[in-house]
């Protein structure tokens, strides 16, 4: 699967991802830090990567649209380790072919998705 990592996410929600065998690139590292939210969300719609993001920000309605959308809604106070933690129990216990062609909202202990 591929997956497009938001400036706003640690490194390590990449890492993991890589580490599951996946095709995922950070905008932390690379060419596109530092681009709006519509250079992300068309990069990812471009590339046909399911965007992970803390950003309520995104256009939602704007197309094209990315492969599919992962929001994660922790508490303000997790550091980047406790979100690492919580994507990566979410990873664990998700198929990520289902992540496609939906919204889905990651929270702690929980996930919800939804057909856009």
């Amino acid at each position: 699967m591929r997956f497009l990592v938001d400036e706003n996410l640690p490194p390590s929600i990449t890492e993991a991802l890589v580490n599951h065998g996946h095709d995922a690139i950070g905008i932390t590292r690379g060419p596109h830090q530092g681009s709006t939210d519509e250079e992300v969300w068309r990069l990812a719609a471009v590339e046909q990567r399911i965007l992970i993001t803390q950003d309520l920000d995104f256009p939602l309605d704007a197309l094209p649209r990315p492969s599919g959308l992962v929001l994660l809604r922790l508490p303000s106070w997790f550091g980047a380790t406790r979100i690492t933690t919580a994507f990566e129990d979410f990873i664990r216990d998700q198929d990520l072919a289902e992540l496609t062609g939906c919204i889905t909202v990651v929270s702690p202990g929980r996930s919800r998705s939804r057909a856009w």
